[in-house]
């Protein structure tokens, strides 16, 4: 195993000596890169990872982190997949070696989070390549851990889940049987081992300025070391009951004990977080903790005691297996090399469908994701229809969304195209919206409509991660909106502002249908409203239709702020409305005025 760290030093770069050179040269030494693989530098949740850092990340010209070095008296900036690169150039090496140093690797499987959009796994991708990797397949940590634990090698039908919990947290729940896979459920979380190494060093931070009024925080080096004593002192714990934490030798003297019933009580809420959410993600593969066979634990915090407890209470006792910790994914991604590098088909008749990255979507007209291709294995075909929100619309303007989040802004816009359409009334023109990705993860995005047959695509290609533009303008959205119910089935970040959403999009669905109804319906005529509204009933339509623009406005007012109940509440009383106005106008109209059964009526 290689540590995540790359030391820049007169123009070398080392591996073996980051670690030590990091406590002394913390400016100078770059830890774990990976974390801002593919990202965007201006992405808030980037900015929280650099904000502590001790060295410099800025911005380059395509808003992609960099990192600035300065080297003696030179400033140097680096791109992420080269420093990534140089961690697996070191592995390489190391596999080299292994094998007599008389060959050349080039081949190789990188296991990466399931949770990495077609960005990120390009940017691994790039870093291979700058590494000497020409032939790179990816393949996912979770998928790969469950290999990693000869899943592959049971015959009958067996239901597994993977609890995969290093830095961050990998649940997925995937069907195996016969050597073929099939994933589930998979979802990411930001709960892990720096997340718990974070509230270790808060709390002595906290202690150590009470005791000495010595902030720790101002020291880069300091806090580096401090960093990396904590580390040690938290995997001591999962065989030990105390640790002892030095931080003596730089510029302080402080020595810490801590225990595991310390730890324990400052991570709790992290431990419980973690456990909660595989509920969510059986819910999504629509099995209960009964149906669960194997439970992997995976991954450098999985050897934690208190973890593999909870996680054993969670399934009645059920003991997981937890004996090759965090290599499981290591091992299942070179046995995943064997199923496509032999040559002799060894492992030959395993099947192993990769995930889709995330979900896709599509931005419609209230800025909200509707989910056309939640999460599966590839390849895959997934379309839904959609329908204009604007009168006499000449065209369509499809964003194309990545991620699991409710609002639009909060997912990655991958690509945008236009449709032309013939102009109509809203809600008239009917235009298929299809995803399709391929065995290579390539994604192509295709709208029809689907009165005229013409057709647009736009194409995503994972070897560029640049998507075609049709001409789109910049900072427009798409004006249409989703016919159908919104899917409930897939693990939901979002879920309280799902719910107002469904409810809110239910009304004005109904509300538009019936407007619809009522003014340009084919059960009656003009005539038969003007005969109607003579006979002076309190349901006259123009109060109706009056009724449905004010419920409308109100809509549109309080389209975030209302509760769901609220929304199914305006449904039901516009439903008894309807159905009174319609009722009294077709008893009215058609049965006593219009006489179109009235000859049928007189003789009863």
């Amino acid at each position: 195993m290689v540590l995540s760290l790359v030391k820049e030093h007169d123009s070398s770069n080392f591996l073996k000596a980051a670690r030590l050179w990091g406590i002394e040269n913390p400016e100078t030494t770059i830890c774990n890169p990976r974390a801002l693989l593919g990202r965007k530098w201006s992405d808030e949740s980037v900015q929280i990872l650099i904000k502590d850092l001790p060295y410099k990340v800025i911005s380059d010209h395509q808003d992609r982190p960099v990192f600035n070095i300065n080297v003696g008296d030179n400033e140097k900036t680096y791109t992420v997949e080269y420093v990534t690169s140089l961690l697996v150039k070191e592995l390489k090496h190391m596999a080299e070696v292994a094998m007599g140093g008389n060959e050349t690797v080039t081949e190789a499987v990188i296991a990466i989070p399931s949770n990495y959009n077609d960005q990120q796994r390009q940017a691994v991708k790039d870093a291979g390549y700058l590494a000497g990797i020409d032939d790179l397949l990816i393949s996912l940590e979770p998928g790969a851990a469950a290999m990693g634990y000869g899943a592959h090698e049971v015959d009958e039908e067996r239901n597994i889940i993977i609890f995969d919990i290093g830095n961050t947290l990998d649940v997925s729940v995937l069907n195996a049987e016969n050597g073929v896979f099939e994933t589930l459920a998979s979802s990411h979380y930001d709960i892990g081992g720096e997340h718990f190494n974070q509230r270790i060093i808060d709390y002595i931070t906290r202690q150590w300025r009470k005791m000495t009024s010595i902030d720790l925080t101002t020291s880069p080096s300091d806090m580096r070391k401090l960093n990396l004593e904590v580390e040690r002192a938290k995997i001591s714990l999962s065989s030990n009951r105390t640790a002892i934490v030095d931080l003596g030798s730089v510029n302080s003297t402080l020595t810490a004990t801590l225990t595991r019933a310390k730890f324990e009580e400052l991570v709790k809420d992290l431990f419980v977080e973690a456990v909660e959410v595989i509920q969510p993600n059986l819910n999504k593969a629509e099995l209960n903790f009964t149906d669960i066979d194997d439970i992997i634990i995976t991954g450098g915090s999985g050897n934690i005691p208190k973890i593999r407890e909870m996680v054993q209470e969670a399934f009645s006792g059920k003991m997981p297996s937890y004996g090759l910790r965090s290599k499981a994914a290591v091992i299942g991604a070179a046995r995943r090399g064997a199923i496509s590098y032999s040559d002799e088909g060894l492992l030959c008749g395993l099947s192993f469908p990769d995930l889709s990255p995330l979900d896709f979507g599509i931005e419609t007209a209230d800025g909200v994701t509707a989910n056309v291709a939640p999460q599966k294995p590839i390849p895959f075909l997934a379309s839904w229809n959609f329908t204009t929100a604007v009168d006499r619309q000449s065209s369509m303007l499809i964003r194309v969304l990545e991620g699991q989040r409710v609002l639009a802004a909060n997912n990655l816009v991958i690509g945008e195209f236009e449709l032309p359409l013939t102009p109509a009334p809203a809600g008239v023109p009917r235009v298929e919206i299809a995803f399709r990705i391929g065995p290579d993860q390539d994604l192509e995005v295709t709208a029809t409509d689907l009165e005229t047959k013409n057709t647009k695509s736009i194409f995503v290609d994972p070897s560029t991660t640049m998507w075609t533009d049709y001409g789109a303008p910049e900072g427009t959205k798409f004006e249409g909106a989703f016919l159908g119910n919104w899917p409930d089935t897939y693990i939901d970040p979002d879920p309280e502002l799902r719910a107002r959403v469904n409810a809110r999009v239910d009304l004005e669905s109904y509300l538009a249908a019936l407007k619809e109804r009522l003014t340009s319906s084919e059960e009656w005529g003009t005539e038969d409203i003007v005969r109607y509204n003579k006979l002076g009933h309190p349901f006259q339509l123009s109060k109706v239709l009056q009724g449905i623009d004010m419920a409308q406005e109100d809509i549109a007012k309080h389209r975030d702020t209302w509760e769901p109940d609220t929304f199914q509440k305006l449904k039901e009383d516009f439903s008894i409305l309807a159905e009174l106005f319609v009722g009294k106008l077709e008893y009215e109209v058609i049965y006593r005025v219009g006489g179109k059964v009235g000859v049928q009526h007189d003789e009863l």
